[in-house]
Order: C-alpha cells, then structure tokens, then sequence
C-alpha cells in the first residue's frame, strides 16, 4: 500500500476525505506548522504527498520540499482557475494562481487537483469519488473535476444583468454580503462559475 503524506490534517476538505483515502493508502499526517523538520525520518521518500492547507507564502513549499521528499507532490486547488482571467481581480483568485504558480516552481513532479467544495457543503460543489480516483491514478498534469449543482437560487435581475457586463462584479461586492447571510444563493465568483463553467445537475 502506497504511503501517504498530509500535509494540512486540520483542513475541512481533509476531513471529508480522509475515510475514503485511508481505506486506499497508508496515510500520516502532519500540520502545515510541522514542515520545518521532518517528523517521519525513518521514510526516506513517500510515494505522495498531499497539501491540503492554505498556502500564503512560497517559503512554505521551499521549507516542504526541503525537509519531505516524495515520488509526486499534489495540491488541492480550486476551480476559480478555470474562470477566464477576466474575473483575475477576486482576491481568492489571484490567491490561487500565485500559489500553483509558486508550487509549479519549486516542484517538477507534481500533480494539481481544482475542486469545487465538496458535496454537501455548497449549491455548486464537486465528488469525493472523483477526487480520490484522482490521487489513485495521479500522474504529473493539472486536473479540474467535474462540477455538480442542486438547490441553486440566483441572485436577482439586476444582479445578473449587471454582472454581465466585463469587469462590473468588482463592484458587486455589497450585493454579494448581502446574499452571503441567504442559503443557497450563489454570488460573487461562485455565480461566475456557474456561468462560465459545465456544471452538472
């Protein structure tokens, strides 16, 4: 059975796949505060290691990839990547691609897996199946799962028809507070997806 590094054990997306990946791999795990030394020095080299946790600055992967060595690296992103560059300007965005970008950098053999939330956490989310078949049959590349939708209410008409406009949704953002406190709604960059992106019902 392949060994197993988490990296990011208190993560919510980990906890809802941890049952699934431990029946398919050995699995330790570790916080992202525990990347500065190696705490298993008895694995030379894992076969994956798997980054659950926000990354926030590149030294992050220089301290990982110092300490942990491993046959393939893999980091949970996210799907916003798949909007056109258009919607660059939401926080969570630019978050992101600066983090693969960083993560592209210092490692070769890598895999980067985009996900939705997962199933029952949002009215747009992806399938914990689908994820793990992805580490399971890993390989070096960039993959997006599929998207799924139920019980989604769009914000209103004016919302929508001023969101169709180029660039218009940086302005959005008091609409965007206000459905934030409204289940279901979809808004901001969860609404661009669901335009822009097949979701599957």
């Amino acid at each position: 059975m392949k060994k197993v590094l988490i990296v990011g054990k208190n993560s919510f997306y980990y906890s809802e796949v941890s049952k699934l990946l431990k029946n398919n791999f050995l699995i330790y795990e570790i916080s992202h505060l525990d990347i500065n030394t190696n705490l298993f020095p008895e694995i030379k080299k894992w076969d994956i290691i798997l980054i659950f946790c926000r990354v926030k600055k590149s030294i992050f992967f220089n301290r990982l990839f110092f300490n942990y060595s491993s046959e393939l690296f893999i980091l949970l992103s996210s799907r916003i990547l798949d909007l056109p560059n258009t919607y660059r300007f939401y926080s969570y965005y630019k978050e992101k691609l600066q983090v693969e970008n960083w993560f592209k950098s210092y490692c070769k053999n890598s895999l980067i897996i985009r996900s939705g939330t997962l199933e029952g956490g949002c009215p747009v989310y992806s399938k914990k199946n689908q994820f793990i078949e992805c580490v399971t049959n890993s390989y070096n590349d960039t993959i997006s799962l599929d998207l799924f939708s139920k019980h989604l209410i769009l914000p209103n008409f004016l919302y929508r028809k001023l969101f169709s406009i180029k660039y218009i949704y940086i302005l959005l953002r008091p609409f965007d507070i206000f459905y934030k406190y409204r289940p279901n709604f979809i808004y901001g960059y969860v609404y661009a997806i669901s335009k822009h992106l097949i979701i599957k019902n």
